[in-house]
């Protein structure tokens, strides 16, 4: 817990300066080791995803899909998820899961406990819920297994 803690320290305000004029939902990934953001370029007034390199173990490791909002004054918060799908890419297979839970669903789990190195992972349709009953789609989160 302490290494997540510290994590959030440093993530957080890094978030902030990269996406201090934006106003939108980002995802993260939470592992058993932490919680893992993408990489994001923002151009022409859009955020667009970068894939992220992720070990082969912390793809094993993921158990939730978090969301992070950044408003126009630079606050954060956590909103809840409302269902997105997971996408895997695999030596010309592809399997897509989806789910209504932040907690990732058993299926998915086992798909993840057969990733090979190599594969790209996508978190898409990420649709997130804020507490006034507005809802919003965040940004896709994809990954590079190594």
């Amino acid at each position: 817990m302490n290494l997540l803690r510290k994590i959030n320290v440093t993530v957080f305000p890094l978030l902030i300066s990269q996406f201090a004029n934006a106003q939108q939902v980002y995802p993260a990934v939470v592992t058993n080791n932490g919680i893992l953001f993408g990489k994001y370029r923002t151009a022409n007034d859009a955020t667009n995803p970068l894939p992220d390199t992720i070990s082969l173990e912390e793809a094993k490791s993921i158990i939730a899909i978090n969301a992070i909002y950044v408003d126009k004054e630079q606050k954060l918060s956590r909103i809840k998820i409302l269902d997105y799908q997971m996408t895997i890419f695999e030596k010309g297979d592809t399997s897509t899961i989806k789910n209504n839970s932040e907690v990732l669903s058993s299926v998915m789990k086992e798909r993840l406990d057969k990733v090979k190195s190599g594969a790209k992972l996508f978190f898409e349709g990420i649709k997130a819920d804020f507490s006034n009953g507005e809802s919003r789609m965040a940004v896709i989160l994809s990954f590079i297994v190594i």
